[in-house]
């Protein structure tokens, strides 16, 4: 019964029954030749002989060249060492495998998707299509009274905000509010760069483009949001000046369209902001007031950069 428990606890680590045998029959002898350990086994010669083979490939035994060919067991402590060695193959090869079947399903994955996302745009076309159509259809029964809209879709606000800066012909003037947007190293998002470039065909029309920009109270802060954003715009061909402390962030196209952003009191958090746009003349030259007091208030960017040595 001791020896059974014994035999299936070596099978166990991934020995056949004729191995684990042999092995076993070997260890209660010093040497012997196939036809013994066949006998001492209890299993047929040509299984004994096959299974002493690989157990000599494994290192759990050795050869005896003599008149007749013997076989020896070898240590345990060697047996122990060969008998993870192998488990460790066997465990590397199972996950390569299986790294290979995870590989083919994510391919078929991707494909699936992929091909589900080409048929999703193919009808969103055919729908955005027939919206637009029915969309433009009732522009003009627009009410002249609606001339407020509140957004809390950020992409949204964004899309409009390009939308009327793109269509300026006079003048665009706004406020970066930097102390509720920390720019860092991948400051130059697409939006961004979208706007860098609007601005720019912008001033090539000859309209007028000023932007005030909320300096932080750190140096270095400072010198990366000049670096990495302010540069790019005054560059671009923005007048651009700098103050320690603004209102809020807020933009006015052609003193007609203005586009605020107010940040809830209570969490101050960016993003429970709410986005508001007034097209109305007399709201549009209330934002331009204030804006042009800020701006009599505020430095100069190249006298700024000079007196922090900002480069």
């Amino acid at each position: 019964m001791k020896k059974l428990t014994l035999v299936n606890k070596i099978k166990q680590l991934g020995f056949s029954d004729y191995e684990t045998k042999c092995y076993l029959a070997l260890c209660e002898r010093s040497s012997m030749s196939v036809s013994e350990i066949s006998k001492l086994a209890e299993i047929p010669r040509s299984n004994a002989y096959e299974a002493l083979e690989k157990l000599l490939m494994k290192g759990m035994v050795v050869s005896i060249p003599g008149k007749n060919k013997k076989f020896a067991a070898s240590e345990p402590e060697t047996f122990a060492m060969k008998a993870l060695d192998i488990f460790n193959t066997s465990a590397q090869d199972e996950m390569a495998a299986l790294e290979r079947k995870i590989k083919e399903l994510q391919d078929i994955k991707l494909k699936e998707i992929n091909e589900r996302k080409d048929a999703i745009k193919a009808n969103l076309n055919s729908i955005v299509g027939e919206l637009d159509s029915l969309y433009k259809s009732n522009r003009g029964n627009d009410n002249p009274l609606d001339y407020i809209k509140i957004l809390k879709d950020p992409y949204q606000a964004d899309r409009l905000f390009q939308k009327y800066f793109s269509e300026c012909k006079e003048e665009a003037f706004g406020i970066v509010k930097q102390r509720v947007q920390v720019f860092t190293d991948s400051v130059l998002t697409k939006k961004l760069r979208e706007q860098i470039k609007a601005g720019a065909k912008n001033i090539k029309r000859g309209v007028k483009v000023r932007s005030l920009y909320e300096i932080f109270d750190d140096n270095e802060s400072n010198k990366l949001l000049c670096k990495e954003l302010i540069d790019k715009f005054d560059d671009a061909g923005e007048q651009v000046r700098v103050k320690a402390s603004l209102p809020m962030r807020m933009a006015v196209f052609d003193n007609k369209i203005a586009i605020f952003t107010l940040i809830d009191p209570q969490t101050q958090n960016d993003k429970s902001s709410t986005v508001q746009i007034v097209k109305h003349p007399v709201f549009a030259q209330s934002f331009k007031i204030m804006f042009d007091a800020l701006w009599d208030e505020a430095e100069e960017y190249s006298e700024f950069k000079n007196r922090m040595k900002i480069d």
